[in-house]
Parts: C-alpha cells; sequence; structure tokens
C-alpha cells in the first residue's frame, strides 16, 4: 500500500518514511531502510532531503555516508541552523 502512493502526491515523503520505519523495525533491513530515503533524495535533492538521509544514515552506523550526505546539505543551503553546527574534522 505504501509503495502504491504516486511521487507526485502530498504524501509521498511521509509514505517512504513510514515505509522506510517498517523495513529497519519490523524487517530488520538497514539497506532497504536507507533506499527509501535514498529515493527521496534522487526524487527532490534538497538540503532536507539530504539531512533526513543523513540522519537515517546515522540511526543505521552508516557514518562516513551521513557525513557525506551532512556536506551535500551544507553546501545547497550554508546558513540552515539544522548543518551550521555539523562540522568534519
Amino acid at each position: 500500500m505504501l509503495s502504491s502512493v504516486p511521487v507526485a502526491s502530498p504524501a509521498f515523503t511521509k509514505a517512504q518514511m513510514v515505509k522506510a520505519d517498517i523495513y529497519l523495525q519490523y524487517r530488520k533491513d538497514k539497506h532497504l531502510y536507507a533506499r527509501c530515503y535514498q529515493e527521496l533524495v534522487a526524487i527532490n535533492p534538497c538540503h532536507a532531503t539530504h539531512v533526513s538521509l543523513a540522519e537515517a544514515y546515522l540511526r543505521i552506523q552508516m557514518l562516513d555516508e551521513a557525513v557525506q550526505s551532512f556536506e551535500r546539505a551544507k553546501a545547497l543551503s550554508p546558513g540552515d541552523p539544522t548543518t551550521i553546527r555539523f562540522r568534519t574534522q
């Protein structure tokens, strides 16, 4: 049912996030969990989707990927408060 929500629907992003949580919590599938967020970035590569992907990567301990996503988000919106505190070593 969640997979049938069209990309153009205002509910698409929420459906992807719910689907991701189902993959992680019930199927214990980190790969499919991350893929849901990767698809959001592929469809709309904006600051917010990159931050969401970075947070998803953090949740599943994919730290290098999280850093890359935060860097992309920061490049898209350098002054945004969600990424302004993020600094790489």
